[in-house]
């Protein structure tokens, strides 16, 4: 459902620090932070640690987070993907999805994100982001979390914290 991605968006935009020339590079650290999150999850649970579902759902609201402000930074129009939020996914645990091959994916997928970013090919940005979008459907129906589900919780959460503070910085590291 694309009118409700627009409107996640806007809650975004009004949460969205943004750090001067830093803004892109942290967009893209922040995104790559949150796939670990997600990693660190099935490491857990692989461990015998136990399952995480709310640790899981909120990495990926924030994976879904940081997609959005990637739009909203390079001025891209919507993904593809979005219309496809809130369609029911068949969430049975018999989906045949091959997680070591949807990490791969979304690894390399990771990789063309920088490069593109770095060249400021913003048609390939676009392109790499759909293609993120659909393999983190999967990654959401491998785990049985729905989709809008995990955006309006992203929404509640951003309403309940403060909008940050415009922070320039001006810092070579």
């Amino acid at each position: 459902m694309a009118e409700y991605w627009n409107k996640y968006k806007v809650a975004v935009r009004d949460n969205m620090a943004t750090f001067g020339k830093y803004t892109k590079t942290m967009l893209l650290m922040g995104l790559t932070a949150e796939v670990g999150k997600l990693w660190q999850c099935t490491m857990n649970e692989i461990a015998g640690q136990g399952t995480n579902q709310e640790e899981r759902q909120l990495s990926l609201g924030d994976i879904l987070w940081y997609v959005a402000a990637m739009e909203l930074h390079f001025g891209l129009p919507s993904s593809v993907h979005t219309r496809y939020i809130s369609t029911p996914m068949n969430l049975s645990p018999d989906h045949g999805l091959d997680l070591f091959g949807m990490q791969n994916k979304i690894s390399n997928e990771l990789g063309v994100l920088a490069k593109n970013i770095k060249d400021q090919a913003l048609s390939d940005l676009q392109y790499t982001l759909n293609q993120l979008l659909a393999k983190f459907y999967d990654v959401f129906i491998y785990y049985s979390v729905e989709p809008l589900a995990t955006l309006k919780e992203s929404v509640e959460i951003m309403e309940e914290e403060n909008k940050p503070e415009v922070i320039d910085h001006q810092k070579e590291f």
